[in-house]
C-alpha cells in the first residue's frame, strides 16, 4: 500500500513537471512569434520612401476645425490672445474656420460660442493683420518666429507652419536616413541645424511623429487618426509641442471630406476692414 501511494506520487510529480515543461515551451514559441512579428513590423525604409511620395502633394486647405492653444508655463503673457480675449490658465480652444494656401497664405477665423467670426489672423507672405471684430481693433505687424511665438507659443516661420500642417516629409533620399526596422523611426545620418526625425505608423507609413531641431529649437509634432481623400493622407488631428515652455497649438479637423483640398482663391486671405476702427502696430521683443 505504502509502494502505491509513492507511485502515485511519483506519477503526479512527472506530470507537474511535464505541465512545466511544456508551459515553457508554449512561452518560448509565443516569444519568438512575438519577436518575429515586431522584427517584421515595418518594411525596408526603400519601400516607406516609395509609399510617401506616392502620395499628391498638399498645396492648400480649408476647414473647419476646433484648437487649441496653451502656455502652461508662462506667467502674466503678453500674447494677444491674452490681452484681447483674455482666457485664464494660459490655454485658450474653441472653434474656427481654417484656410491656407502653400507657400505663405494663412487665414484663421475664430468663433465666438454662437458661431460668429470674432477675432481675424490673416498672414501673407511677411506681412500679419490680427482683427478683433467685436472690439473694432485692428493689429498690424510682420510675420516672423516671434510672431507665431507670441500667437502660438511655436517659434517657426509660416512656411514651416504650412509645411507642418500639410504633413511633414522626408525631402532627401533614403540614404540620407537609417532606418530603425523594429522601432519604425528614419533617423537622418548627418544632423545639422534643420533635421527632421521620423516616427512611422506602421498602417498608413505616413509620419505619426516628428521631431524637428530648427537652428537649436526642438519641436515636436504629431499626426493621429490619417484618412485617404483622393489619393492624399492626411490626419485628422495635428499637434505641435514646444518642449523647451511645453507650450502646444493643436488642430483637430472637424469634417475631412473632398472638399477640404478645393482649390483656395487668393483673394480668400484678403482681409474686409470697416473704416470705424483703430489701428495698433505690434512689435515683438
Amino acid at each position: 500500500m505504502i509502494r502505491n501511494y509513492f507511485n502515485i506520487e511519483n506519477m503526479i510529480f512527472q506530470r507537474i513537471i511535464l505541465f512545466l515543461f511544456l508551459c515553457l515551451f508554449l512561452i518560448s514559441c509565443s516569444m519568438n512569434t512575438l519577436l518575429q512579428e515586431e522584427a517584421e513590423l515595418f518594411p525596408e525604409a526603400k519601400e516607406i520612401f516609395e509609399k510617401i511620395k506616392s502620395k499628391k502633394p498638399i498645396r492648400s486647405v480649408r476647414a473647419f476645425i476646433s484648437f487649441e492653444i496653451s502656455f502652461p508655463e508662462t506667467k502674466n503673457n503678453k500674447s494677444i490672445f491674452h490681452q484681447e480675449i483674455g482666457f485664464e490658465q494660459g490655454a485658450f480652444s474653441g472653434n474656427a474656420f481654417l484656410v491656407w494656401k502653400k507657400p505663405n497664405l494663412f487665414r484663421m477665423e475664430i468663433l465666438s460660442p454662437f458661431g460668429n467670426p470674432y477675432f481675424s489672423i490673416v498672414a501673407k507672405e511677411k506681412s500679419l493683420k490680427i482683427f478683433n471684430i467685436s472690439k473694432k481693433k485692428l493689429y498690424v505687424s510682420d510675420f516672423t518666429r516671434k510672431t507665431m511665438n507670441n500667437l502660438f507659443g511655436i517659434p517657426i516661420e509660416l512656411e514651416t507652419l504650412l509645411e507642418i500642417l500639410s504633413v511633414l516629409k522626408p525631402k532627401f533620399l533614403e540614404t540620407d536616413y537609417r532606418f530603425d526596422k523594429k522601432k519604425g523611426i528614419l533617423l537622418p545620418i548627418q544632423k545639422d541645424m534643420n533635421s527632421k526625425t521620423f516616427w512611422i505608423n506602421k498602417n498608413s507609413l505616413m509620419p505619426s511623429k516628428v521631431k524637428i531641431d530648427l537652428s537649436g529649437q526642438k519641436l515636436y509634432v504629431y499626426y493621429k487618426s490619417y484618412k485617404e481623400i483622393a489619393g492624399i493622407q492626411f490626419p485628422k488631428s495635428i499637434l505641435i509641442v514646444n518642449p523647451t515652455t511645453k507650450a502646444h497649438l493643436k488642430i483637430q479637423i472637424e469634417d475631412i471630406s473632398n472638399s477640404i483640398f478645393n482649390l483656395v482663391q487668393n483673394n480668400r486671405f484678403d482681409l474686409k476692414i470697416p473704416f470705424d476702427i483703430s489701428i495698433h502696430h505690434l512689435f515683438f521683443d
